[in-house]
């Protein structure tokens, strides 16, 4: 299925510390007047600075979709099996392991299957030019990190761990831009990365660590949503996504019903080669709410029905 290039989507996204926040670097250096759990950094130009890594958004909008999905009914297929000669694996045909897979490893991938959503790291103002006022003061506010101190807990006794005192290096400002790109899905797949980004921007999801003691909450803006299709995709005033565009692909097993009718005010226009829909801001709040009547709906519907539909 990734050998042809038939629908792509682009999310611009832009993550705002609601509070302390980290991100661990999964290290600690040798300097002991660095805390102890340190945020995680990478060179910018000649800059160090902090940032978020795509692979930690992108686990933490797994965890939630998966969550949204059990929630729905939808049974998930395992990531660890016993190898038999029913069980997919790395030497599956790729329609045997997409039919196969459920709705969760079908859009994040799983260990037979690729990913079809890529995840960029999330650098403080990164959207806006290299060098530019606004990059620079982004800049300034996230690595304008403070320290805080923690205490472990035995859990057996219930009360202060011995030697367990330890700081923490939380991030409290800036804001850390980045995208999100899905290539050839059903438009089911993105209304479910659409919901995952709406909860974390409700606060119902964090990022990072220590989310249990206050960590973690952040805003979640989408800043612009860029659809393309192939430019015979069809009628302009409607949205179709890979189940519509692929009709030679039905060893796939994709869901029906794909495709939506476009919110007023919203026109799909040519350019170079493609159909291109540019959604930006508020305006993307009516196109995930026809997603979720049209499209996500109709994929529950399907979902529900299929009972050995994959391994689960």
């Amino acid at each position: 299925m990734f050998s042809r290039d038939l629908i792509r989507m682009r999310i611009d996204l832009s993550l705002t510390p609601k509070g302390p926040v980290l991100i661990r670097s999964g290290r600690q250096g040798a300097d002991p007047t660095r805390p102890d759990l340190e945020w995680v950094r990478t060179w910018l130009g000649d800059r160090r600075t902090v940032y978020v890594p795509g692979s930690s958004l992108k686990g933490v909008m797994r965890a939630h979709a998966e969550r949204l999905l059990t929630t729905e009914g939808i049974a998930i297929t395992p990531t660890f099996t016993k190898p038999n000669d029913k069980v997919l694996n790395q030497r599956s045909p790729g329609d045997e392991a997409y039919r196969k897979t459920c709705p969760l490893g079908r859009t994040f991938g799983s260990l037979n299957l690729k990913s079809r959503v890529a995840v960029s790291d999330l650098l403080p103002g990164g959207h806006s030019p290299i060098g530019s006022p606004d990059r620079d003061e982004q800049m300034r506010l996230a690595n304008r990190t403070e320290q805080r101190n923690g205490v472990g807990i035995d859990r057996l006794l219930g009360s202060v761990s011995g030697g367990a005192l330890f700081d923490q290096e939380v991030v409290v400002g800036g804001r850390f831009d980045g995208q999100v790109t899905f290539h050839n899905v059903q438009l089911y797949q993105l209304a479910l990365l659409l919901l995952v980004l709406r909860d974390l921007n409700e606060g119902y999801v964090q990022v990072g660590s220590g989310t249990s003691r206050g960590n973690g909450w952040v805003t979640a803006d989408i800043r612009r949503l860029v659809i393309e299709a192939r430019a015979d995709a069809g009628a302009t005033g409607k949205l179709y996504g890979l189940g519509k565009l692929a009709k030679d692909l039905d060893t796939y097993e994709l869901f029906a019903g794909d495709e939506a009718e476009l919110p007023a005010g919203l026109d799909v226009r040519g350019r170079l080669g493609w159909q291109r829909l540019e959604v930006e801001g508020p305006a993307v709040d009516p196109l995930a709410e026809t997603l979720v009547n049209g499209p996500w709906s109709r994929f529950l519907d399907d979902a529900r029905r299929r009972k050995s539909g994959w391994p689960a």
